[in-house]
């Protein structure tokens, strides 16, 4: 389902321009701005601008946008504390396309559903359930993920200089079952998080590190780290070639 004309209509007079980039092609070159200043709109009226487009995520759960939305330094639930019906926010079995969350603090969960298109560069993830979903062609460069992604698939994603990390103990977040498709883990950082029975296919592991992880039952298929990115403290997976 495409947005009706009236949502094409904002999307336009705001302004946004498609990327010039082949991984990611939903995803649009904005004005540069500063984090301070992307938060601070959100209590400037900013709200007000995008309140359809929130209300086909949040309450529809169905957002295919043809061009990407702003919401460039968000907080959810926080900054949607008003209308009332959008108090209680959560994803379920939906399509969300084509939404910029930089520098987003997200504690949203997204449950049985399709992400596609979707920056989130430097977001905090705060405690969210990402269980079941389909993530392709997502950034999240820099993000701090406190995730739980049991049996979720990612796609050519980009995980380069993330933070997967449990508040703390171990067990507490990462996933079980997931699978990773070429995806990026340049200089990602894994700590006190587990694994278990993961797949990593054909990703990139330049820099990254494990640190206090369960990867017990973890498989490699073609690139794959080496056994010293693991910290002493890691149950290691398997690093066999598959």
């Amino acid at each position: 389902m495409s947005p009706n004309t009236s949502f094409q209509r904002t999307l336009t007079r705001a302004g946004f321009r498609p990327l010039n980039s082949d991984r990611y092609v939903g995803l649009i070159s904005m004005k540069p701005e500063s984090k301070t200043s992307l938060i601070r709109r959100w209590s400037a009226g900013y709200l007000s601008e995008v309140e359809p487009e929130l209300r086909m995520i949040l309450i529809d759960h169905n957002a295919e946008f043809e061009r990407t939305l702003d919401l460039r330094g968000i907080k959810i639930p926080d900054d949607v504390n008003h209308p009332r019906d959008l108090w209680h926010v959560g994803i379920v079995d939906g399509i969300l396309t084509n939404i910029d969350f930089t520098f987003g603090d997200l504690g949203l969960n997204i449950i049985g559903s399709v992400v596609e298109n979707i920056n989130f560069s430097s977001t905090r993830f705060s405690r969210v359930i990402l269980d079941q979903t389909s993530l392709r062609k997502c950034s999240f460069s820099k993000a701090n993920l406190v995730v739980n992604m049991n049996d979720t698939t990612s796609t050519d994603c980009d995980f380069s200089g993330a933070l997967f990390g449990a508040t703390r103990s171990l067990k507490e977040f990462g996933g079980r079952r997931t699978t990773f498709t070429q995806c990026d883990f340049s200089e990602t950082q894994f700590r006190r998080v587990e694994f278990r029975a993961s797949t990593f296919i054909d990703c990139i592991f330049e820099g990254t590190r494990f640190q206090g992880c369960d990867m017990r039952g973890a498989t490699f298929a073609g690139k794959r780290p080496t056994s010293s990115q693991f910290n002493h403290s890691c149950l290691m997976p398997t690093l066999e070639a598959t």
